[in-house]
């Protein structure tokens, strides 16, 4: 184990050694209080100026990635899954050809109509919160499936807090679970708290299936992973629990696939062309 780090200080102190050579100035969570690892200004944390659609689209979610004006808002933070997702997904909302993005993620490159962050797919009248989806690629309606669903992790599986199980009104629905028995199952060990798991977080995958399946139907999205791999032993632990949530996926014929942001980064190095070298020269600088 490296000098004692778990996969949360790993990443958040290569961050912080990031901006450093970089000459970017570091706050704190509450500006001059806290771990000085959140950029002062918002541009210093991305590769490019955050375009109108996805500050649109952060202000429409509820995870204050902006910041209220007196604490900085989650992207300033160098160690942010938000500010990884922006920087990697950001330069492709508007981009007329988004082809070496979607082969690097394995997906189709053709009818693509549009990517959105901070996407909300209810799951029923009677849960009034829709969980956000962190990056959502929209296909045309003659496509077999119609979404592809990117959830994006990058300290949050390796921290100490632990995350929740699933809560009675999800059991309650039985109508939720038609297609989805061995997730159900899943869920119904989730119930109240999570025991069996230390780093994914399967509750919220679950519930991103539960609005998926609500807005698309069984078999018409995907769902992928994107998270970042640690040489510490939480790493470990966190793909084989991915593995473990992958089958019982499968067994339910939920298109579910997990990729870590370092594979995607070199996938993209590979795809892209010339005009995409700063892009990616940026990215593995600061990702690889």
């Amino acid at each position: 184990m490296l000098c004692g780090m778990d996969g949360h200080t790993y990443i958040k102190q290569r961050q912080i050694l990031w901006a450093r050579r970089r000459g970017i100035k570091l706050i704190g969570s509450a500006g001059d209080r806290g771990v000085k690892a959140y950029a002062e200004q918002l541009e210093a944390n991305l590769f490019q100026p955050l375009s109108t659609k996805a500050r649109a689209c952060y202000e429409q979610g509820d995870g204050n990635e902006l910041g209220n004006g007196c604490m900085p808002g989650k992207l300033q933070a160098v160690h942010s899954s938000a500010a990884i997702a922006t920087n990697v997904f950001d330069r492709w909302l508007c981009a007329k050809d988004p082809r070496s993005m979607l082969r690097a993620l394995g997906l189709p490159t053709t009818s693509v109509s549009g990517i959105d962050f901070e996407c909300k797919f209810p799951i029923s009248p009677r849960h009034r919160r829709a969980p956000n989806i962190d990056v959502v690629i929209h296909y045309g309606t003659d496509t077999p499936q119609a979404a592809v669903a990117i959830e994006c992790k990058f300290t949050e599986a390796y921290g100490n807090r632990r995350h929740g199980g699933m809560k009675q009104g999800y059991l309650d629905g039985s109508d939720l679970w038609t297609s989805l028995p061995s997730l159900h199952d899943l869920a119904s060990r989730l119930y109240p708290n999570d025991n069996e798991f230390k780093h994914l977080h399967p509750a919220q995958l679950i519930k991103h299936v539960l609005g998926l399946n609500a807005s698309f139907g069984p078999g018409k999205y995907r769902l992928v992973y994107l998270w970042y791999d640690v040489p510490t032993p939480d790493g470990d632990v966190h793909r084989q629990e991915l593995m473990r949530f992958a089958e019982l996926a499968r067994k339910d014929g939920v298109a579910f696939h997990h990729m870590t942001w370092q594979d995607l980064i070199l996938c993209l190095a590979k795809l892209s062309g010339d005009a995409d070298r700063d892009y990616v020269d940026y990215l593995a600088d600061r990702y690889l």
